[in-house]
């Protein structure tokens, strides 16, 4: 069997347990056919889940309750995946991009245990553990654009205010009656559903058994050299505020299979664009710099009485847009088009033409960035700098660069088994 194909299997079999006992998962008991993708060389009883936002959570909850032998993993400090909002904010993005690559520093011989002070090897303890836990791009008064209804999760309802009266779904064969949720709900209110549904599945800190391990990165997953279990190379950051230190620990798990529930896309893309490399040392006299992807967007009073250009037009260049443009003096949103007239509406996506639409009328749509030209230093920012367009027009005075340019597929530690 392919070394990937346990990894999947479990979500597609899990269904088939009845919860009062545990049934071990084989392709022969529980599919009339054989297939690659549910035969399993041993019975599974032990899962690892990796990621603990809704769908990690949900797996883990659910094999639990099938008595499947559960270890959850996740590097934030805490439940909620992408809804674990945080005032930190990750670590810099790498100017040119770098394709992903593996997890470093793992030790030659596991288990491991090191201390790091402040400093050690050229990195802060606020950095070495921002790095590690990997902030989540949420920013203070982010809501979703999907209705409750979808991001409700069983046994746990929002609270009754966000009932707002009723519709009818006409299906082939007759009519539901479907209770109507407000379509608008803030992150916090998301975060606290979240942590509500680890609560009552015992998915948390300190709950036993311990099944969970938060502040734990998977660094690698592998096949065992059996080639019918995988191995989890794990690493675990604790805060020890009386030593001013944070003590990081090395271990091996091993499990039958493996749900992987982190997301695809987990590392910023900075598109290759002439002279922003260099763009990217400026910093203005405050010491911030002068670009940032939009990961770290958190508040919009930052901006206040600044100029601003926005390099992206999707659901994060749109809703920043929005969220600064009442704070900022100038606000610009760069897309992908010579003009803003060229854009063929009817081919984008409906989702597509909502963000552009969405954009406030005070914002100015500029076509594509061409190039940066040349700064003459990098300690004054970036406002004396010329940003030469696709249409040749050019654009200065800018103070900030927000990049809502998205992100790409990394999950380092799949690496192995993907070069397979």
């Amino acid at each position: 069997m392919a070394p990937y194909l346990s990894l999947v299997a479990v979500a597609l079999s899990v269904g088939t347990a009845i919860a009062s006992e545990q049934i071990v998962l084989n392709a022969n008991s529980h599919f009339s056919s054989k297939s690659p993708w549910t035969e399993f060389q041993t019975p599974i009883k032990r899962v690892a889940v990796i990621g603990a936002g809704p769908a990690g959570l949900q797996a883990a909850a659910t094999l639990k309750d099938h008595n499947f032998t559960v270890r959850l993993f996740d590097r934030a400090p805490g439940p909620g995946g992408n809804w674990l909002y945080s005032e930190e904010v990750p670590v810099r993005e790498p100017y040119p991009d770098e394709k992903p690559g593996t997890q470093k520093g793992i030790p030659s011989e596991l288990p491991a245990v090191r201390y790091y002070s402040e400093g050690d090897e050229g990195i802060g303890l606020d950095e070495r553990w921002r790095e590690h836990w990997l902030p989540r791009p949420v920013w203070d008064s982010l809501h979703t654009n999907s209705p409750s209804v979808i991001t409700e999760l069983t046994d746990v309802p929002y609270p009754p205010d966000h009932v707002r009266g009723l519709f009818v779904l006409i299906g082939m064969l007759s009519l539901t009656t479907v209770i109507w949720k407000s379509w608008i709900l803030s992150h916090y209110t998301i975060q606290k559903h979240v942590k509500a549904y680890a609560s009552l599945h015992e998915l948390n800190i300190g709950d036993s058994p311990a099944i969970t391990a938060y502040a734990t990165r998977v660094e690698k997953l592998e096949k065992a050299p059996n080639n019918s279990t995988w191995i989890l190379s794990l690493r675990h950051l604790e805060k020890l505020a009386e030593t001013n230190r944070i003590k990081a620990t090395w271990w091996t798990e091993e499990a039958d299979a493996v749900v992987v529930a982190t997301g695809p896309y987990d590392s910023p893309h900075v598109p290759d664009i002439k002279g922003l490399v260099e763009w990217s040392k400026a910093k203005s006299e405050s010491g911030r710099y002068s670009i940032n992807h939009s990961r770290v967007y958190r508040k919009p009073d930052q901006y206040t009485g600044k100029t601003v250009l926005i390099v992206g037009a999707s659901v994060s260049g749109s809703e920043i847009a929005r969220d600064i443009a009442p704070y900022a003096k100038k606000v610009y949103t760069s897309i992908k088009a010579s003009t803003f007239d060229e854009y063929d509406w009817e081919k984008l996506h409906p989702f597509r033409r909502r963000s552009i639409r969405r954009i406030p009328s005070k914002v100015e749509l500029i076509p594509e960035v061409a190039n940066f030209e040349p700064l003459s230093a990098y300690d004054k920012g970036i406002t004396e700098g010329v940003i030469k367009l696709i249409n040749g027009s050019t654009v200065q005075g800018i103070d900030e660069v927000i990049l809502a340019t998205g992100y790409k597929r990394a999950n380092a530690f799949l690496n192995a088994i993907l070069n397979e």
